[in-house]
């Protein structure tokens, strides 16, 4: 992945992102596929995750990145959920002060509690970010959310990336989808496409990273409705991706004794697993 430097200075909102009580933390709602098998995968990792939690609120050790991504994980897409004592208890944490120390872990889990608070108490949004000057592509995935979510323009904040010279990668999309009308998203999307083509099955990164996956899930249905698909001598040929990562993630779930789901014991990979496949 390329290295890029960012500076970002702080972000200051002033209204309310979301008039509807539901939210839907993707960039465009689709309807899942394989839904049953997805919902039922969903409800056992949510079981597991809240009994990973501790009762003052937090996961892991008073962990922000932790609490962030398994709250916006079990409450993301429902406000009823948000109204439980467990999710309320996350979220009155998650408005606590934070460490704001430059170092790229806490830089992202600073990142991941401010899009966590956008999406699930926008009206807790009132501090200031530190600067950033890291070159980690996941920090960058998260800054540009927040961009997103805020709702802010081109040209409103300082230093953000000049897409005129990006050449597309595979994960371009993801950069791009943000930028809906810059003319390399096309480009970017197809790169995307063969990517898939050519693994005959599922791409090694989609399979062995619940985030990144996520993301990229995230960038397709944001910037193409959830299409994507390859063009050759005028024929337009669909690519059948979210079926096979349904799927694959649903199948790959490790059950415990009590019927409750998680993916390799970690709160983070099951969080975004979750995360997935709400996106399919």
């Amino acid at each position: 992945m390329k290295e890029i430097i960012i500076i970002f200075v702080s972000l200051l909102l002033s209204v309310p992102l979301f008039a509807a009580d539901e939210v839907r933390f993707t960039g465009a709602p689709l309807e899942r596929s394989s839904q049953n098998e997805s919902n039922a995968a969903i409800d056992r990792a949510t079981d597991w995750l809240l009994s990973q939690q501790n009762k003052k609120g937090y996961w892991g050790d008073e962990d922000q990145l932790l609490t962030a991504v398994a709250t916006l994980a079990i409450a993301g897409s429902n406000s009823e959920i948000r109204k439980t004592p467990q999710i309320k208890k996350a979220i009155d944490w998650l408005k606590s002060p934070t460490c704001t120390s430059n170092k790229t872990v806490q830089i992202k889990a600073i990142l991941w509690r401010e899009i966590a608070l956008t999406v699930l108490a926008p009206n807790a949004i009132n501090i200031r970010l530190p600067r950033i000057c890291e070159s980690t592509g996941k920090i960058r995935y998260a800054l540009y959310e927040i961009i997103f979510l805020r709702k802010y323009k081109d040209g409103e904040l300082p230093y953000l990336q000049n897409l005129q010279n990006y050449r597309p990668q595979p994960d371009g999309v993801i950069f791009l989808s943000y930028y809906k009308k810059n003319s390399y998203i096309e480009s970017a999307m197809e790169t995307l496409a063969k990517e898939w083509s050519a693994s005959n099955d599922i791409p090694k990164e989609w399979k062995e990273d619940a985030e990144m996956a996520w993301w990229y899930a995230h960038a397709i249905n944001r910037a193409f409705n959830g299409e994507i698909y390859l063009k050759k001598n005028g024929t337009v040929t669909p690519v059948d991706w979210r079926v096979p990562l349904a799927n694959y993630w649903t199948t790959t779930q490790t059950m415990d004794a009590k019927g409750r789901g998680n993916w390799k014991n970690s709160i983070l990979e099951t969080a975004f697993a979750i995360l997935l496949l709400s996106e399919l």
